[in-house]
């Protein structure tokens, strides 16, 4: 039940019975209002259940012209205890504002927004630079303003936790409590945040961990080879489990991971047959997809002018009834080929311009001149991640389940930038990526336990990640079930190197820890699915933990049994690296991808050169600063 509504003048006094009142703004309170439910801790594995449901009174301001008359009004029925309608009648102009208050006020919060109530907002922008030297992405966010009634005031931002705590603004004392967390608000007319990019690489370079066992790591390679047979003809006995004949465009992409993988890393083994086999599979699949060779085609990829899209011959997930999950399925394709380019120059040659046109779909940094696609379709500038819904119609808005894919699809535009010396989408790509990061750990995983409130999922109660965050809920779930391996995992794979990333410097890793063990706690102590994933994350937190735990059959046996490779790969080799620094960096080269890993003993850099030239790369750890060369073709690992 609701309680109807009070009104009060702007010196926060209430106003009594129907007089009308003339003022330039009234505050409107909504009595006893529905804002959420109270969280229990329900005893089971999937952690807590709805508690009862809380009311709150909920304030906003309204300002209008200077003498308009407000007049409160009962409802049909006179003998009701509220008022319920209020009439705005402007002496002059046409215009008024609403400013949210929150669940209280006082005359100073009042007076603040009312001050500013009358600059307009009429266009946002936003823009962003890389710090090549200083490995930092700066974003500029401004509005263009319609100031009414004579006023000069500034503009007020409504600052999200991802930008307030990345900028050097000062923020007035105001704030609102929303599903993001606490926005606070700045007024002015423009703002920057600054982040630093810690670095992000396709893989690992070979793991010196003394539990690794190369005779083990090739065993698990020819497996996965033994998936596609040689001859360009899909195998009629592969598992179902592996995707590699699934016409359905995400998961036959998604395959293409576990063989990039394990081309890198039969690279660096010098398994020079497992290498050349995974080059030829990887480039049949790529090239199934970039060509059409007519009506019996079951893969191929077509551009549709009315939506200005790229379309798959298959609509599985509504990629193209609904434009949905588009930077999830193209940065499969975009990695495989990002990595397939630096083995095979003449694919390169060949599908460099089709592989762009995919990319550009998810990912076009030009603001202007692109007349194929809009400029970065999936990703929300303001908002700091992406949305996978083409529509966004839902009631609850637009929404986002898989933000490891959505990270991925950022780093297949960065190793392709890489590639092709694309300079542009280097530097967008790492703008994307670090924003994504960053909001992803406030958003979906709460990592500072600020951002989760009554009415949203507290960090104090038995869960520490939202499967699925929409524009207006924030829900413990995820498409496909309820399970706490899905939940957390969704954002966890696929199993590559970026995924350090969610412990960048001691710090994070705790938190990283932390939430693991929460995920544990659910699960009664162990994983019972997705072994891969779980694995790979606790590497991040206790290499030796997940060293100890690995069990080649419990993967084999799972739902992603190609993903044994890549993840025995990545705890063996964070057994020798332990953290992903947060402090030391490569320089933004071209063509080189580099992360700084600090082992407890010493630092060690990982180098990927995807170009056709050495390069010198500048490193900089603890105040000091060393130029590396890095070999063609290749990676490189430094001890600092």
């Amino acid at each position: 039940m609701t309680g109807g509504y009070r009104y009060f003048n702007l010196d926060g006094t209430q106003i009594d019975g129907l007089t009308p009142i003339t003022s330039e703004g009234i505050i409107v309170s909504l009595v006893s209002r529905h804002r959420g439910y109270s969280y229990q801790d329900n005893g089971v594995s999937n952690g807590v259940s709805f508690g009862a449901p809380i009311y709150k009174d909920v304030f906003f301001l309204i300002n209008a012209p200077e003498n308009t008359v407000f007049t409160p009004k009962h409802n049909s029925h006179p003998d009701s205890s509220f008022l319920d309608r209020l009439t705005i009648a402007p002496t002059k102009g046409n215009y008024f504002s609403v400013t949210p208050l929150g669940e209280s006020f006082s005359k100073e919060m009042v007076s603040f927004y009312h001050q500013h109530a009358y600059s307009m907002a009429c266009r946002s922008n936003s823009s962003f630079t890389v710090d090549h030297k200083k490995s930092l992405v700066n974003t500029h966010y401004s509005v263009n303003v319609q100031h009414i009634d004579k006023t000069d005031a500034t503009s007020v931002f409504g600052l999200l936790p991802h930008q307030w705590k990345k900028t050097a603004s000062t923020p007035s004392p105001y704030s609102v409590e929303a599903m993001r967390g606490t926005i606070k608000m700045l007024a002015d007319d423009s703002f920057d945040t600054s982040m630093s990019f810690a670095g992000v690489l396709p893989s690992f370079t070979t793991p010196t961990s003394s539990t690794f066992d190369k005779i083990k790591m090739v065993s698990y390679l020819n497996r996965l080879n033994d998936n596609l047979v040689s001859d360009g003809v899909y195998d009629d006995k592969v598992d179902s489990k592996d995707y590699l004949d699934n016409t359905a465009p995400y998961w036959n992409s998604k395959a293409l991971y576990p063989l990039s993988q394990g081309l890198i890393i039969a690279s660096q083994l010098n398994e020079e047959r497992l290498k050349a086999s995974f080059i030829e599979k990887i480039r049949l699949i790529l090239d199934d997809w970039f060509t059409y060779s007519g009506e019996n085609d079951s893969r191929y990829l077509y551009y549709n002018d009315t939506w200005g899209s790229m379309y798959y011959s298959d609509d599985a997930f509504s990629t193209g009834t609904r434009l949905s999950d588009h930077h999830f399925t193209h940065g499969y394709l975009v990695f495989a080929s990002a990595v397939l380019s630096m083995f095979d120059s003449a694919f390169l040659t060949s599908y460099k311009g089709m592989v762009s046109l995919l990319l550009k779909d998810y990912e076009s940094y030009d603001h202007e001149d692109d007349e194929m696609y809009p400029y970065l379709r999936t990703f929300d500038t303001y908002s700091g991640h992406s949305w996978s819904d083409g529509f966004g119609d839902a009631g609850d808005g637009n929404n986002q389940e898989s933000c490891g894919e959505a990270l991925n699809s950022w780093v297949a535009g960065y190793l392709f930038g890489l590639a092709t010396g694309d300079t542009e989408l280097v530097d967008t790509s790492i703008y994307g990526y670090t924003t994504e990061l960053y909001s992803v750990k406030q958003y979906w995983f709460d990592y500072d336990e600020t951002n989760w409130y009554d009415s949203g999922i507290p960090a104090s109660a038995n869960v520490h990640a939202l499967g699925m965050v929409w524009g207006g809920k924030n829900e413990y779930q995820t498409w496909f079930g309820p399970s706490p391996e899905f939940i957390y995992g969704i954002h966890w794979l696929p199993t590559g190197e970026y995924l350090s990333s969610y412990a960048l410097g001691n710090d994070e890793q705790k938190k990283l820890t932390k939430i693991y063990n929460t995920f544990l706690k659910e699960r009664g102590g162990a994983p019972k699915t997705w072994f891969s994933n779980m694995w790979s994350i606790q590497s991040l937190c206790s290499s030796s933990t997940a060293i100890y735990n690995f069990d080649d059959n419990k993967i084999l046996g799972d739902d992603y049994p190609n993903e044994l490779s890549g993840a025995y790969w990545m705890v063996e080799a964070m057994d020798g690296l332990k953290n992903h620094s947060s402090a030391s960096y490569a320089e933004i080269t071209s063509n080189v991808a580099g992360s700084v890993y600090d082992n407890g003993f010493k630092e060690v850099v990982l180098l990927w050169n995807a170009g056709k030239n050495n390069k010198t790369v500048t490193i900089h750890y603890g105040g000091n600063k060393i130029k590396e060369v890095v070999a063609v073709s290749g990676f490189t690992s430094v001890d600092l």
